[in-house]
């Protein structure tokens, strides 16, 4: 079954407008216009008719100087996130110093909470060691807030340092600990 951007296209009486530098694609036929993006061959992004050619004429011509204008604004736009994460990047890794505390808290019924002090420091790794937990007071009958404590649990293991955190499973992805208590809570 043909998709409707297709059937367009193979239909005589549809003539194509192509915006390549848009990912734009208009087909037109005697009062009538349907415009979809390069990728999409089924949902359009318009399909009017209209009372005149020139009615017609001007729609498009106002349509894609606001596409354009949007295709602008959404390239800025990536551009400077690209650069505002390539600036987290290097100030998170200006943070990863020997002995430095990361941490995480995760979780959906309960909230875990990690710590991890950095050992060694490499140019694209770290050599981090798991740390235990120093509870505070209660919360409530079932959390507390907690601080890492001075003991090791389990063997140190090398990470690498690729983004703005620490990967170490699916779930826990460390940052550098705020020195703040982390809020801890547990089911039954």
């Amino acid at each position: 079954m043909l998709k409707l951007k297709d059937h367009i296209k193979n239909d005589a009486k549809y003539s194509p407008l192509v915006y390549a530098d848009l990912g734009l694609e208009i087909f037109v036929s005697d009062c009538a216009a349907i415009g979809f993006t390069s990728r999409s061959t089924s949902q359009p992004l318009f399909n009017y008719r209209f009372k005149s050619h020139d009615a017609r004429n001007e729609y498009l011509a106002k349509f894609v100087a606001k596409y354009r204008e949007s295709a602008a604004r959404m390239a800025e736009y990536k551009g400077n996130q690209k650069v505002l994460k390539a600036e987290r990047i290097k100030e998170f890794r200006a943070k990863l110093k020997v002995g430095t505390i990361l941490s995480d808290s995760w979780g959906y019924e309960q909230t875990n909470v990690e710590f991890y002090k950095i050992l060694a420091v490499e140019k694209s790794r770290i050599q981090i060691v798991e740390l235990g937990h120093i509870q505070g007071e209660a919360k409530s009958w079932a959390s507390c807030d907690v601080t890492p404590s001075d003991t090791t649990q389990g063997e140190p293991i090398w990470k690498q340092v690729r983004t703005d955190h620490i990967p170490i499973c699916s779930s826990i992805h460390l940052t550098v600990w705020d020195g703040k208590p982390k809020y801890k809570s547990w089911y039954y």
